[in-house]
């Protein structure tokens, strides 16, 4: 059998002409319509690059973003996957990393990473010298008693201005 357009035989058509063929005089193409395309691995591409390719296999570039690791901005997977075949116009969903909110602890991390700063942390021969430095256990004793103390006198000068407010002011001293 002889293809009427490649009269030296063979089928000589590509998928794309048997599928956009006109009838030949006298012979109907088993399959008509547009040419399928193929679609293209669009994984790890940049989203506008990828859109772009779509567009250029002249299909319909869809996104839907998904939270996870990754290079944010590029696309993860596909829908359709790659090398399947579509008419023109048919839609391939790109599945594009986004950037996901941290947790509360990838949060606290950060904030001590950027609250603590190499260059101004302390040396051991500072925090060694701030450490002697320090009051000796027995100075802070002392300390906490004199506070105490004072405490004392405040409450008794306090109960010394009550009970004279309570006598309402009057000296008795006799005047």
């Amino acid at each position: 059998m002889t293809n009427p357009s490649n009269p030296a035989g063979g089928f000589g058509r590509t998928l794309q002409e048997l599928f956009t063929a006109a009838p030949v005089a006298g012979h109907v193409p088993v399959l008509s319509g547009p040419a399928l395309v193929e679609v293209p691995d669009l994984t790890g591409d940049s989203v506008d690059a990828a859109q772009q390719k779509v567009r250029d296999h002249r299909l319909t570039p869809g996104v839907q973003l998904v939270e996870t690791d990754g290079t944010v901005n590029t696309v993860r997977s596909q829908d359709p996957p790659p090398h399947t075949f579509l008419r023109p116009g048919g839609q391939v969903t790109l599945f594009v990393i986004s950037q996901r909110e941290p947790t509360q602890f990838e949060q606290m991390i950060d904030a001590i990473r950027q609250a603590i700063k190499p260059e101004e942390l302390a040396k051991t021969s500072d925090v060694t010298a701030a450490v002697g430095g320090l009051a000796r256990t027995t100075d802070v004793t002392a300390a906490v008693q004199g506070l105490a103390k004072s405490s004392e006198v405040a409450a008794a000068v306090k109960d010394l201005k009550d009970a004279i407010n309570a006598q309402g002011g009057k000296s008795q001293t006799g005047r």
